[in-house]
């Protein structure tokens, strides 16, 4: 389910909070709202080790499990 706000949403939050610590630019890079919304709805999401690769793996799939698109990949 997507668009729900629940504290799950916190999650999100404080995922993309890490990654723009992590790798020094925001998750969802600013631009017009629509497009905006798409890139944080996209499941494509892009590896923090690619961008950064001292980042350890498992740090990157807990990052990448914050900002799933859907609910019920993030945790509870």
């Amino acid at each position: 389910m997507q668009g729900a706000i629940d504290p799950r949403a916190d999650v999100y939050a404080l995922g993309t909070i890490a990654w723009a610590l992590l790798c020094g630019f925001p998750w969802i890079p600013p631009g017009p709202l629509e497009a905006r919304r798409r890139a944080a709805l996209d499941p494509e999401t892009r590896s923090l080790c690619e961008l950064v690769p001292a980042i350890p793996p498992r740090l990157d799939a807990l990052i990448q499990s914050a900002l799933d698109p859907d609910l019920a990949g993030r945790f509870e």
